[in-house]
């Protein structure tokens, strides 16, 4: 806007003859007409505020939607007939003396009021403030309508009108991620910013003047709660509330409101300044976790309860069988092979609790990273689609700058230091960058969550035909941030993937052993690194092949290894070779348990100390209860 004044300050006077309507009521549109029409109409369509362009002829030329809301006449109407047509007979004479200082070079920009005649046929007070473009022989209009509905005045010059609220909210408009608005002493709103449409619903039309608290539910203002709020910040100088709230469409959010009394000098209260937050998607994540951990905490206490009754009834069972022992007088090898056969029953319930807990705390966290991905998913999305119309536009704001720099280029002072201040060159050199790397950023989000998705398949539980590449992959990003020895020494994956067919299995559970799996082999790589420091190429080998009617994937890596007898155990519940602390033992024996019971499969190991591991799925391409 200060470019176009700058250009409007130095126009050639015109007479102001060339703005007097036509006496014909049809409109003649060149073909010079649409198309300035077509390179501006869509930049106008987006915005909300009251705009217009005014050609010299006295006829409208592009109009913004919101003139349609104002005065109720479609832009057809609007521009079918000469724009000062529209104005009220006792305020044309001052909106044309107005106009004439703008034409004649006696101001860069002109502000004034006048009355506008609406198609219900009441007169609306609106404010314009009008520049005049020499290059394209345009008028540039901004308008809003007076809030003064109770006074009559003709047009009036209010070029020095300023004060704090209109500061404020040329200051705020823009935010969008707040609501932020001002309100009177009385609780009356004064000001609403973008942030406060987008949260609340209400447009700025709609809400100033209202009651601030029409924001809360009824319940709370039964309660006197608003008044409360505000009662509070006077008192103390600022105040905080979180609950329900209401939205335009009677929908409920969550939201934050931070209210802080505004006195002036002498310490009297004028008004509070409001910053209001949309908090539901936090509230509901916060509410979802709280929720799945008491339902885990009910589960293990479920589980416990029912292994002391299991170990209960064991008891039982060993005084009984101790008794028959006395009264029957078995040999003492007969007890100790009774007492034996307890212990193992016993070790396999432990077992068994230990991975029905496992298991639960794998689905619920499938579940809990699924909902995450999808709520991730859907604003990514969005940032991602508009940074193509951002780059878009920046390029073209970029340009319109240089056309200007052309035409201009002694531009004043004031300015020339302003370009400088800002180190102009260096952002139009440094915006496609950014741009760039925000793409990049968001693609990069937007793998991740289609891996996180891919890998929980929380809504798979069904056995089905997948793409076995699929989940190495997206097992394979989830786990990117560990593939780094010490944040310098890069862990390489080295893949030689064949061409398989699409494999029945359960998905879910197929990741878990890729996951298993992969985990084992970087903290066998991460070990031998810190224990050689001369140890700098850590690699993973990922094959697969087809192999009759299975598939196989060999996951190898140059690691510690491990000797044979060690290798016979690692599928033992329980066993494990890391330090007390840093393992389970339970990932291998939950893969071995997936591959060969859930999918009738085979899972080998072959392992060489200090030279590494290698670990073979097999899996039928098939499962015979489908096949």
């Amino acid at each position: 806007m200060d470019n176009l004044r700058s250009i409007a300050s130095k126009a050639t006077p015109i007479e102001f003859s060339q703005i007097e309507p036509l006496s014909s009521p049809v409109r003649i549109v060149s073909d010079r007409d649409r198309l300035r029409k077509t390179n501006i109409s869509k930049l106008l369509d987006l915005s909300l505020e009251m705009l217009g362009i005014m050609g010299l002829d006295g006829y409208f030329e592009q109009l913004t939607p919101v003139w349609e809301e104002c005065l109720g006449f479609s832009r057809d109407e609007l521009q079918a007939k000469p724009w000062m047509s529209w104005i009220d007979d006792e305020d044309i004479a001052l909106t044309r003396k107005h106009i004439k200082r703008l034409l004649d070079g006696e101001a860069p920009t002109v502000t004034f009021q006048n009355h506008v005649i609406c198609k219900n046929g009441d007169r609306k007070l609106l404010q314009w403030q009008v520049i005049f473009c020499t290059d394209s022989k345009l008028l540039y209009a901004k308008l809003q309508e007076s809030k003064n509905r109770n006074k009559r005045h003709h047009a009036t010059d209010i070029t020095s009108f300023k004060d704090d609220e209109v500061r404020f909210r040329n200051l705020v408009e823009g935010i969008k991620d707040f609501g932020i608005y001002l309100l009177d002493k009385r609780g009356l709103i004064l000001t609403w910013n973008l942030g406060a449409e987008s949260i609340g619903g209400w447009s700025a039309r709609e809400m100033i003047g209202k009651p601030f608290r029409l924001l809360f539910t009824p319940d709370l203002i039964d309660r006197g709660k608003p008044e409360e709020l505000l009662k509070l910040a006077a008192k103390t100088g600022s105040s905080e509330y979180e609950n329900w709230q209401l939205r335009r469409d009677g929908k409920q959010f969550w939201g934050y409101f931070a209210i802080s009394a505004l006195k002036n000098e002498n310490g009297k209260l004028v008004g509070f300044a409001v910053v209001m937050q949309d908090k539901t998607l936090q509230h509901k994540i916060e509410e979802a976790l709280q929720d799945a951990y008491e339902e885990m905490e009910e589960r293990i206490a479920a589980r416990t309860a029912a292994l002391e009754q299991n170990n209960k009834k064991l008891s039982d069972e060993i005084r009984v069988r101790k008794r028959t022992e006395l009264y029957l007088k078995q040999s003492k090898a007969s007890l100790k092979h009774q007492a034996q056969q307890l212990q193992n029953t016993l070790r396999t319930l432990q077992q068994t609790q230990a991975q029905l807990v496992h298991n639960e705390k794998m689905l619920s966290l499938g579940q809990l990273v699924a909902g995450i991905a999808h709520e991730i998913n859907n604003p990514v999305n969005f940032i991602h689609g508009n940074i193509g119309y951002v780059k878009n536009y920046v390029e073209d704001l970029l340009e319109l700058i240089k056309s200007y720099q052309a035409c201009y280029p002694n531009p004043p002072e004031n300015l020339q230091e302003i370009l400088e201040e800002i180190d102009f060159e260096f952002i139009q050199s440094d915006v496609s960058n950014i741009l760039a790397s925000m793409n990049v950023g968001t693609q990069r989000i937007i793998k991740i969550v289609d891996s996180l998705r891919n890998f929980s398949r929380h809504d798979e539980a069904q056995v089905k035909k997948v793409d076995i590449h699929e989940g190495i992959e997206s097992t394979l990003v989830i786990l990117s941030h560990q593939l780094t020895i010490g944040n310098k020494t890069p862990i390489e994956a080295v893949k030689k993937y064949c061409k398989l067919p699409k494999v029945e299995c359960y998905a879910s559970q197929i990741n878990q052993v890729l996951m298993h799996i992969l985990q084992n082999a970087i903290d066998a790589l991460t070990e031998k690194f810190q224990t050689l420091q001369d140890y700098a190429s850590p690699t993973i080998w990922i094959e697969t092949e087809t192999q009759g009617k299975s598939i196989l994937i060999q996951i190898k890596d140059n690691g510690v290894g491990m000797n044979a007898e060690v290798c016979q155990r690692v599928f033992d519940p329980f066993f494990t070779t890391k330090p007390v602390g840093q393992g389970t033992g339970l990932g291998l024996s939950t893969s071995y348990q997936i591959v060969v019971e859930r999918h009738r499969g085979r899972l080998t190991c072959v392992s060489t100390p200090g030279e590494g591991m290698k670990l073979t799925i097999e899996i039928p391409i098939e499962q015979p209860s489908h096949g």
